[in-house]
């Protein structure tokens, strides 16, 4: 792309994991961090070259999917935790999300623009990097995940 020297766009795929953290979804989180930090990286490099490329992060979130029922299906074995844990926010997926075809649109939509960050919710996108960068400047460990997503730990029999 660099010899080339034609405008071109390059899109690395991360998520709104990619700058949040959750218990039983380690793999998941990291490597959306990698490509995230992967694609920082590469603006800088591309910038050095001067090349008429565009390099963006997309950071999905809320997008119909089968994302958690997969993701169970790696948790720990037999922890009843993980399976309510997933069960929820596969519903949230199931109910809140927009459609896959949203999402794409909204995304190609923001590429021509020459965004660095693209959202498929612009709110949910921002509400979460901040979120990060005020965890990160607070030098705290991490959340403990019972409070974190407390309403997926509440076994149903257990009052509020």
């Amino acid at each position: 792309m660099i010899a080339a020297a034609k405008p071109a766009i390059l899109a690395n795929m991360s998520s709104v994991g990619g700058v949040g953290i959750s218990h039983y979804q380690a793999p998941y989180i990291a490597s959306k961090h990698a490509v995230l930090s992967l694609t920082e990286c590469l603006y800088q490099e591309i910038a050095l070259t001067q090349a008429p490329i565009q390099v963006s992060a997309v950071l999905p979130g809320g997008v119909q999917s089968r994302i958690f029922l997969d993701a169970q299906s790696t948790a720990p074995a037999g922890d009843p935790r993980a399976n309510r844990f997933f069960d929820r926010l596969q519903t949230c997926n199931d109910t809140i999300a927009i459609a896959p075809d949203v999402a794409a649109e909204r995304i190609l939509n923001s590429l021509p623009r020459g965004d660095f960050w693209v959202f498929t919710d612009d709110k949910l996108g921002r509400d979460a990097v901040e979120r990060r960068g005020l965890y990160l400047m607070s030098c705290q460990p991490p959340p403990d995940p019972t409070e974190q997503f407390r309403d997926a730990w509440i076994e149903p029999d257990v009052a509020r």
